[in-house]
């Protein structure tokens, strides 16, 4: 075999294999139930003990699909942000996103270890479907639980005082209507005291569906941050005008 030919097959066998490697969450947490290692933690940060297997399990196929698609992108893309605005971010800030931009973020492996932030998911089977790559790449997670008592607020806000440090992630349109600020987010700022920051990620070659962006190969994800909005701004503002304020702020990036 030529050594062109055998260049162009390890290309083609590298996004399966990496596909392949993404699925470990799914072993690790299959082996710890199994043995009930209640102690154990995912690559996410996440006790064994609290994923949904039969979800998990049912994430695997279409998880194996996106990330080999997403491997296959990752081989000629581009990431651009500035960092010095990174840098500049506070510390313990909330940082907000579209669910449009989902596939630009598992991209931007760079960025998000330059954010080195937490992602706030939950436990069930399409957001396990997305989170193979960032299992893969041990980037930590916490994921709420619908099925609990406690509310879902409730248990990101738990999440959110016990790492005063970090910075956290989230789409704040999860679950529809997309592209609308929700009002969970004012309350989540004005209980913990954290800053928000609107964040937008951009493929410069991607396809549209249901506004969601599917980066092509060779794309560049242009990342932009807006202005920080403090806690302390939204605190005498109604419900309704501090949904206004952030959605504007979001908005407002291009």
């Amino acid at each position: 075999m030529n050594s062109k030919k055998l260049n162009q097959n390890i290309s083609i066998m590298h996004p399966v294999l990496h596909a392949f490697q993404s699925l470990k969450l799914t072993k690790q947490v299959f082996m710890s139930q199994l043995q009930n290692r209640k102690e154990s933690h995912s690559n996410e940060a996440i006790p064994t003990s609290e994923y949904n297997f039969l979800n998990l399990l049912g994430a695997t196929i279409p998880g194996f699909v996106i990330e080999t698609w997403l491997a296959h992108v990752q081989n000629t893309l581009h990431e651009k942000y500035d960092e010095n605005v990174i840098k500049k971010l506070p510390h313990n800030a909330i940082l907000y996103a579209f669910h449009a931009d989902t596939l630009p973020v598992l991209l931007s492996h760079k960025l998000l270890n330059a954010l080195g932030s937490i992602w706030i998911g939950y436990h069930g089977l399409l957001s396990y479907v997305g989170s193979f790559g960032l299992s893969q790449n041990g980037f930590p997670c916490f994921r709420y639980n619908r099925k609990l008592k406690a509310t879902v607020l409730g248990q990101i806000e738990t999440a959110l005082n016990a790492a005063p440090q970090k910075r956290f992630y989230l789409f704040t349109d999860s679950g529809q209507p997309y592209f609308r600020v929700r009002k969970s987010l004012v309350q989540m700022s004005r209980q913990t005291g954290r800053p928000l920051v609107p964040v937008r990620h951009f493929a410069s070659l991607a396809k549209i569906v249901n506004g969601h962006q599917i980066p092509l190969a060779g794309t560049e994800i242009r990342t932009v941050f807006g202005s920080p909005v403090f806690a302390s701004e939204l605190l005498n503002l109604s419900d309704q005008d501090a949904v206004l304020v952030l959605q504007k702020q979001i908005d407002s990036l291009v």
